[in-house]
């Protein structure tokens, strides 16, 4: 007779099967940590000002078809990246000190 399975997933040939809680339970906290933060990455990325839609684009691609390499990716690129005001640079020098 075979044992009670808590959890059983078939994928094509492939099965997975969970026979005690403790993987079960690892499992789903697992999931469900995957799952926030790849929300909240996904969530920072539309409120960033400073990124135009193909910034926003390319990075939702990234998080979403590389899961763990995207959002390892995202969280030391993106989040640790300063917002630097560009200032524009004039073409000589001026000295305001000096009466022209």
């Amino acid at each position: 007779m075979q044992g009670l399975h808590l959890m059983k997933f078939h994928l094509g040939p492939n099965s997975f099967a969970a026979d005690d809680t403790f993987a079960v339970v690892v499992l789903i906290s697992f999931s469900l940590a995957y799952t926030l933060i790849y929300w909240r990455a996904l969530w920072l990325l539309l409120l960033r000002k400073d990124f135009e839609t193909q910034d926003r684009i390319l990075w939702f691609l990234v998080i979403t078809m590389a899961p763990f390499v995207g959002l390892i990716t995202f969280w030391f690129l993106v989040q640790g990246r300063a917002v630097g005001q560009v200032q524009p640079q004039a073409d000589e020098p001026t000295d305001l000190s000096k009466p022209s």
